[in-house]
């Protein structure tokens, strides 16, 4: 009965060891996959971008970016439209170019990149924080609706051209994830917010597709919370900043006898130590009738 007992143990022992493993494998296959989808269509958006002409726009920009990959961040010299793409497809193509030179090919794989980040950005906001079966399905169904651009001239010259905002969408994408994935912390706002006034420097459609959405969405919250905030107003704003782990206690005791007697309880941490100068006790106890 012993050896069976020994055996029984050694096989569990044996199955803890690999369920760790296990997890860890699966833990890596929704980033390998989408690595894998991701260069499988960088390398068809590349080999469809090659049909379509450069255009103007896309030789300006390019032209733009190798002025700055050559000393002249700021553009002097040049003049820009109210959409310069300066934050967003500029520092892209500028990167390419650093590896692959001035050309026709450092804008066609620049414009590949940025619809294969579209198309997977999408996939990953659709998919949230879902896995298995459901996480799949999301992917899929988002992703396969960008996948293939319309068969048409205009349209492919837009997406895998000029860069017409497509970059633009790349950052909403960014933040849109940022959102859904983040926990509650007070420097989200933050990030939101210069992520925002970056995209908004190179294309004024940040402020339509991303800065006013967010907003209403914010609003529509308030909204229906209206009653809870109502029921319970904030106190010096610490129910705004609830997350903060430092903010330990926040309850405010009022006793209002006549006049309000607010007690701040906040935990200060004093520590007195003994036969020492040490703080006074509280003066002017209250009269109780």
């Amino acid at each position: 009965m012993s050896t069976v007992r020994l055996g029984a143990e050694s096989t569990d022992a044996r199955t803890l060891a690999v369920q760790p493993s296990a997890s860890q494998g699966r833990r890596w296959v929704w980033p390998a996959g989408f690595i894998a989808v991701g260069l499988v269509l960088f390398a068809a958006y590349l080999a469809e971008a090659r049909t379509v002409p450069i255009m103007s726009d896309t030789a300006s920009n390019a032209l733009q970016a190798w002025d700055m990959l050559h000393g002249n961040l700021l553009l002097r010299g040049w003049t820009v439209t109210d959409v310069s793409f300066y934050t967003t497809e500029l520092p892209e193509y500028a990167l390419v170019e650093a590896a692959h030179g001035l050309g026709a090919e450092s804008a066609h794989i620049a414009a590949a990149l940025t619809y294969t980040l579209v198309v997977i950005g999408a996939a990953l906001l659709a998919k949230g924080r879902a896995g298995g079966r459901e996480g799949l399905i999301r992917a899929v169904l988002a992703g396969g609706i960008l996948v293939a651009p319309p068969v048409h001239t205009a349209t492919v010259a837009a997406l895998l051209s000029d860069p017409d905002h497509t970059g633009t969408q790349v950052l909403l994408l960014v933040i849109w994830l940022i959102l859904d994935r983040a926990r509650p912390r007070w420097f989200v706002p933050v990030i939101m917010a210069a992520l925002l006034a970056w995209g908004q420097v190179a294309d004024p459609l940040v402020m339509y597709e991303g800065a006013v959405p967010l907003v209403l969405v914010c609003a529509m919250r308030l909204y229906r919370r209206r009653d809870v905030l109502a029921a319970e107003p904030p106190h010096l704003l610490e129910h705004f900043i609830q997350p903060l782990p430092l903010d330990e206690l926040h309850g405010v005791v009022v006793d209002a006898v006549v006049l309000a007697d607010a007690v701040d309880r906040h935990d200060v941490r004093v520590v007195q130590p003994r036969r020492r100068p040490r703080l006074a006790l509280e003066s002017a106890f209250r009269l109780h009738v």
